[in-house]
């Protein structure tokens, strides 16, 4: 199961970490959502080291970010999340000259997910044990 599907199942307490680690503007909970197989797919220690392919990476984002706009569009979905995809890919053009900062942002909160359902899988076995 995806990382970001096995979050999403955890308890309240859990939910809340997440939810407060996603409650700045570094990179919206929205994009984790709708991109997240995509987003776990991606080398992202790889690109924070990398310029060039940091800069495929970050154009891809952009791309997906476009496809998920126009699935939006087609769907009907509303028209606060089709604004939210366009303000979120507007935002990420800050990263043009350096995506690899997007990459170590984008890293790091793939780690503090991983350590918040370590976290969560430790307390499971302490419970059951």
């Amino acid at each position: 199961m995806a990382q970001w599907e096995k979050l999403r199942q955890l308890d309240n307490l859990y939910l809340k970490q997440v939810d407060e680690m996603y409650d700045k503007d570094a990179f919206p909970m929205d994009v984790r959502h709708y991109l997240a197989s995509w987003i776990e797919g991606q080398d992202w220690e790889r690109a924070g080291r990398e310029h060039d392919f940091a800069m495929v990476l970050f154009q891809s984002l952009l791309e997906n970010l476009d496809i998920q706009h126009s699935r939006f569009v087609q769907e009907g979905e509303s028209f606060l999340l089709q604004h939210n995809i366009r303000r979120f890919k507007q935002n990420f053009q800050q990263y043009q000259e350096n995506p690899y900062t997007l990459a170590n942002i984008i890293l790091w909160f793939l780690r503090k997910e991983k350590s918040i359902l370590q976290n969560a899988e430790l307390a499971e076995q302490v419970r059951t044990s």
